[in-house]
Formats: C-alpha cells, structure tokens, sequence
C-alpha cells in the first residue's frame, strides 16, 4: 500500500503528484501519474434504491474487518471516483462535513492500451457491491435525486423520499443515532442491523437478537452470519450446530465468504452437518477468495500436513492417519500471502513459514532466515499459543519460557531440550530431567517425545 498526505483541498480532475512523498520501502514503477474524479453515466454507484450518491450526503457505514461488522459509524460521502475507462473505483466515505479527502493511497492499473495508470483512494473508498452491503443512505442537502435505471441503463431525476430526515449542521452522535432508529422502524435492514449491534453492546441481548432477526427476515447477510454465531456460541439462542449452520448457509449465499469459514469448520467435524472434507475443502477456498485470511491459513496447514486434523480436537473421530496429496509449494505460498497482514494470525503463519525455510518444504531451504522468521513470530505473537512457544524455543527465549513453564507439559518439554542439548543454556541434566518429567507424565503429545529422551538419559549414564 501507498501512502501519501494529501493536499488541503482536492477538488481538481487530474492531479499531479510528482512531488508526493512515496514511502521508501515501496516505490511505485509507471509510466504516468493518474487520478482523475467524475460522475459516470453508464456505470454510476448508487444505493440499493438505485439512487446515486452524491457528494455530501450523510449515510450509515458497517465497519467490515475480515468479513465481520465490527462499527456503524456516521460517514460522508466525499466523492465517486472512476478510472479513465469510466469504469468506477468506488465511493469515498470520510468522516462527516469533511471538505478534505485526508489521507489517500496510489494504485497502479494497466489500461487497454498497456499504459501503466496511477489512481488514488482512501482507505474507505467502497465498490459497488461493498455499497449495497455496507451503505444506507441517511441524509441529502438536496430535496432532488438521480436514479439509475440499469434496464434501460439511464439517469432519471426523481425527488427524495418525503421521509428523508433534514440534512444536519452538524452531524452528532444523537442525530446519527436517532437517524438509525427514525429508519429502523420504518425495516430498513441496515438500520435494524446497526440498532441490534448497539442493543448487543448495551447488554441488552434479547432486544439486539430480535433486531438481527427482523434484518435477516429482510435478507440482510451481516444479521444471518451474526445469528450463526449467536446459535454456533451457547449464548441466549443456546447451542444449536444445526441451525447456525442454516445461518451461516444464508449468509454465504449473501456473499460473505466468512461464513464459507464457517461452515467449513462444521463440515471438518461433522457439526450440524454432514462431515466431508470435500466440501470443507471447497468452502475453504471459497473464503480464501473472499480474502479471509483465516482460510488461507487453515489450508495452508491443510496442504502441508494433508489432513485437517489441526482443526480438530483430540477425541474427534474424525482424525486422519492417512494424509492426502501434500502440496508444500502452495503452503508456503499461502503463508506468504498472509504472514505481513496486520491480523491476530499473523505470528502463527510467520513461524509456519519460518517451519518451511528450516525444512526446505515447498521453498529453497535457508535455516537463516528461518532464525529471522521465527524472532519476528515470538516477538509478535501471544506466548500463550504453541505456535508461539515453539518460535519461542527456536529463538532461544529461555527466560520468557521459564515464566510460563508451570503446569505446561509442551513448554516444560521445550526447556527440557535446552538444557538436555545445551541449546541457548548451559547443559544441566538435573534440570532438563526435572522438565522432562513434567511432560512425560502429561497427556499431551509432546510426552512420548519427552519419555524418549528420559530413557536415553537413563541409557546414557548407564553407559
């Protein structure tokens, strides 16, 4: 991604930036600088009401981060932007009665030509389909309106809905509040859905639950995934598989490939569903197409280990002892994509992939930038996650190691090692010994290893 600061007032159709300040880590290669702001005729963004949006009208924007609402925040619309084709780049939303666009970014696209074009938007410029799913209207300045007819693919003037609330002088959080509900009670689903987000954020369970389902009768996606989590957590719905995996099929059906995630999971181990890797597979990629990058990790570790049993728990009866095709390539691939995202996930794909470059899995084996892969993963990721602890181990982290060693059979195991090989620590046998033990006489998986390395001590002194 580009950064730049944008200049105070960027009202001007073609705009030069030669001068712009471009990140030094990530230089941009074209062969000319373009950006361009315009209205289309033949493709032009508009609302579900086939209304256009026009440039300071206030609407209700659904904050997505990987496939989930997560705010619903006032916005403004700033501008539509269309590449030199007029096919469009999306709606810019900034914050309201905002005159500056702020902070933008520069893309690069090749045109019919093989001309390499630069364009900008910002960090919220949406896509059409992004404005159906994640936009409602609020409030127009203007009492007219443009309508786009796509079965004649014509513009017609129309005037604004006489419900439409008076355009505000100032946007605050009560107006926008109350815009929310004056819409809400009149269906509208994004409305009902934003209301039932903040009843839930209330504590007010039983009335956000009503709200999502009136939204989702009214076949909004974001209120059927929300409910496929209500059933799928043993919340106030209680715990029904069966009928979070009909919640999680609407939405996908919607369009949300999160909810391919989903339902993925459930087929992996049969809940609620039929059990079928062949489906989970298919699912799986599906979000992964979607961009969800818990999916491009959950194949990544499928193709490296052939099975989906990293899913599963220990008493599924579900686990393979005879993995399929390996893919270690494609793994490694997956794990590029996904490793310098900005998620929670992102430590545990970094040591993945610091696994390939020790091994030579699907990559050329460089044990150096394995060490580099695997300090960035325990430097980031959460100590309390096995991953974590084994990127820990490969770092030599024996201090941060030892706080966490009580009642910890994988992270006793680890210490064990260190002191057993005189890894990163002083051999000592009495205390790897004392480590070892701990494992051993555990139920993890680590413990067979563990007895192992006991019983060659006790070889060796034999000896």
């Amino acid at each position: 991604m580009f950064t730049f600061q944008a200049p105070p007032y960027f009202f001007i159709s073609d705009v030069d930036t030669v001068n712009a300040h471009v990140s030094q880590f990530t230089p941009i290669y074209c062969s000319r600088y373009f950006a361009t702001r315009y209205e289309s005729h033949t493709q032009p963004l508009h609302y579900t009401s086939r209304v256009l949006l026009e440039a300071g009208d206030i609407v209700l924007h659904l904050v997505e981060e990987q496939g989930r609402v997560v705010a619903a925040q006032a916005a403004q619309v700033w501008g539509t932007l269309y590449y030199d084709d007029g096919s469009p780049i999306g709606a810019v939303l900034v914050p309201p009665h905002q005159v500056e666009l702020g902070d933008y970014y520069l893309f690069t696209k090749v045109d019919a030509a093989g001309k390499e074009k630069v364009y900008y938007c910002n960090k919220n410029t949406l896509t059409q389909k992004q404005i159906y799913r994640n936009v409602e209207f609020l409030s127009r300045s203007q009492p007219t309106a443009q309508m786009w007819l796509p079965e004649k693919e014509v513009i017609v003037d129309r005037p604004m809905m006489s419900n439409m609330l008076p355009y505000p002088d100032h946007v605050s959080e009560q107006f926008f509040h109350s815009a929310v509900v004056h819409y809400a009670k009149q269906g509208n689903p994004v409305s009902l859905f934003a209301a039932a987000l903040w009843l839930r954020a209330q504590g007010k369970a039983q009335q956000a639950i009503h709200g999502l389902q009136k939204a989702a009768e009214k076949h909004f996606s974001f209120a059927w995934l929300e409910l496929g989590f209500e059933y799928n957590d043993n919340g106030m719905l209680g715990h029904h598989p069966d009928k979070a995996v009909a919640c999680f099929r609407q939405a996908a059906y919607g369009g949300l490939p999160l909810a391919n995630y989903h339902l993925a999971l459930a087929h992996i181990d049969g809940n609620g569903v039929e059990q079928s890797d062949a489906l989970a597979l298919t699912h799986l990629h599906k979000a992964k197409d979607g961009d969800i990058w818990v999916a491009y990790l959950a194949l990544a570790l499928y193709y490296r280990s052939g099975s989906f049993n990293h899913l599963r728990p220990p008493s599924s009866p579900y686990r393979s002892h005879s993995p399929a095709q390996l893919n270690a390539p494609l793994a490694a691939k997956l794990l590029f994509h996904i490793a310098d995202k900005p998620w929670i996930g992102a430590p545990i794909a970094t040591y993945y992939l610091a696994e390939c470059y020790r091994t030579g899995e699907g990559v050329q084996m460089d044990k150096d930038y394995a060490k580099t892969l695997y300090k960035q993963a325990a430097e980031l990721g959460d100590i309390r996650t096995e991953e974590i602890q084994y990127a820990a181990y490969y770092n030599g982290e024996v201090e941060r190691l030892t706080q966490i060693a009580e009642d910890n059979p994988l992270v006793s195991y680890l210490l064990g090692r260190m002191y057993w090989f005189g890894e990163f620590a002083p051999k000592n046998f009495e205390i790897a010994k004392r480590y070892l033990k701990v494992a051993a006489n555990s139920g993890h998986r680590c413990a067979r290893e563990a007895s192992q390395l006991l019983q060659n001590a006790r070889e060796y002194w034999k000896t």
